[in-house]
């Protein structure tokens, strides 16, 4: 997947997104299978740890598709809004 590739993309705000949603994956692996929402759980069986970069990269860009045009800090927060995106995809 080519992130740079999309226009709109900004390069921070793309690594900071990346950031935050690594940072989540990397702590539901190291939940046991019993805490790890089903999803995640199948993912992380299946694919292992390429599995996480994978998934780490499409939840990125999904995310800031969604939010290319948020104002944040006016519109939305943008900790809260990617918690909760995450707490949807995951």
């Amino acid at each position: 997947m080519d992130y740079l590739n999309k226009e709109y993309l900004d390069l921070e705000d793309l690594l900071e997104t990346h950031f935050e949603i690594a940072t989540r994956l990397d702590y539901m692996a190291s939940l046991s299978e019993e805490e790890q929402p089903k999803k995640f759980a199948e993912m992380y069986l299946n694919y292992g740890r390429g599995g996480l970069y994978m998934e780490a990269q499409k939840l990125s860009l999904k995310f800031q598709e969604i939010y290319k045009h948020t104002l944040w800090g006016e519109e939305l927060d943008w900790i809260d809004t990617i918690e909760t995106f995450l707490d949807k995809n995951l």
